[in-house]
């Protein structure tokens, strides 16, 4: 597929593209990428941020969720504080709050591809 000029849907399925390349070469050496955040856009030009971490041995997935519960990770623009949300209800769910004190179910996965603060 060749881009004649950027719009929302083209960027959409350029960036999910892109973030599968991404994610195949820092596996091999072994970081995490927060992926590709909306950035801006034109009809000629478009531009966005990305942000890696070392993979970190702490950060396993089949490490119990408890470990997570008081951290701090950034995703794009959100910075999440990790709560309890391992319950009945939603089990392998963490419970990242914002600082606006908005909630989102998370799972340990997504927290890997994270940057921590």
């Amino acid at each position: 597929m060749k881009i004649e000029h950027f719009d929302k849907a083209n960027i959409k399925a350029f960036v999910k593209d892109i973030d599968k390349a991404i994610n195949e070469v820092c596996k091999e050496w072994g970081m995490n990428p927060t992926g590709l955040d909306r950035g801006s856009y034109s009809p000629k030009t478009f531009s966005s941020k990305i942000e890696f971490n070392i993979s970190r041995p702490d950060l396993n997935p089949s490490i119990e969720p408890e470990r997570f519960f008081g951290r701090r990770f950034k995703s794009g623009g959100r910075v999440f504080t990790i709560r309890n949300g391992n319950d009945f209800q939603f089990p392998g769910k963490l419970i990242g709050e914002t600082e606006r004190g908005k909630r989102y179910f998370l799972t340990v996965e997504q927290l890997l591809k994270m940057r921590e603060l």
